[in-house]
């Protein structure tokens, strides 16, 4: 399992697919490694939450941090790809 803890673009940067590239590369570095998963760190303030949900991450609603205020994001790449 890879954990993709802190992704940030700059404001500048975003709503450019430049977030949608960064994650299938780590994707494909996870296929390259033979990594079970991806797991993505969130915030639950995250505005790109609908950034994972379109790359086929799943918010797991059991698991947060720091008072809930760290969501997990998962995305399990076995034969997913």
């Amino acid at each position: 399992m890879y954990v993709l803890n802190d992704l940030y673009l700059n404001a500048h940067f975003r709503n450019k697919n430049i977030g949608a590239a960064l994650i299938n590369k780590a994707k494909a570095l996870c296929k390259e490694k033979g990594y079970k998963g991806l797991i993505i760190q969130t915030e639950k303030t995250n505005p790109a939450q609908h950034l994972y949900q379109r790359e086929g991450f799943v918010l797991d609603e059991d698991l947060s941090f720091f008072g809930g205020l760290i969501e997990i994001w998962l995305l399990y790449l076995i034969n997913n790809f």
